[in-house]
């Protein structure tokens, strides 16, 4: 069982239109969203889901590999920030989320910088999720890099990149 199985918040929120404004902040937060193991490089399964999300259908191997080449211009076999940038530039359909930064800050009722148990609690039932303390642990787990029993800004961004990536 993990994130996507329970809740799929990721496609809502990340179609979910704010501002037809699109500013850097909201493109890096969009690459976080796809970076779901937090290397800061959107790797092929990470591509074959942005082109799932943007052109909803799920692409071949081929169009993979062919956005890859197009767009990882240092030849890596990764697209970094700079590279997704464009990318994100020549998307027929970009999506647009509601800024995250504000989202997590607004969960992060203490202020600190991380979501608590019952943060993530509180945020997930926000979304309609009844979850039990168990399930919440079970599903942070999943997210929390570092290993700390709460949720950074960073692991929030993955929540999101678990859940698209399991549809």
């Amino acid at each position: 069982m993990n994130f996507a199985d329970n809740i799929d918040i990721g496609q809502n929120v990340i179609n979910e239109e704010v501002s037809t404004e699109t500013t850097d902040q909201d493109i890096t937060e969009l690459f976080m969203m796809f970076d779901k193991d937090g290397d800061n490089k959107i790797e092929q399964a990470e591509l074959k889901t942005l082109l799932r999300v943007v052109y909803k259908t799920n692409p071949d191997e081929r169009m993979v590999e062919e956005q890859l080449h197009k767009f990882d211009t240092d030849r890596s076999g990764t697209i970094d920030l700079e590279e997704f940038k464009q990318l994100y530039h020549s998307m027929p359909y970009k999506p647009k989320g509601r800024k995250l930064r504000h989202m997590f800050d607004e969960y992060d009722a203490n202020g600190d910088g991380d979501l608590s148990i019952e943060e993530v609690k509180q945020f997930l039932g926000s979304l309609g999720a009844k979850c039990s303390d168990k399930l919440v642990k079970k599903l942070m787990k999943e997210v929390d890099v570092n290993d700390d029993g709460r949720v950074d800004f960073r692991e929030f961004c993955l929540m999101f990149g678990k859940s698209l990536s399991e549809h």
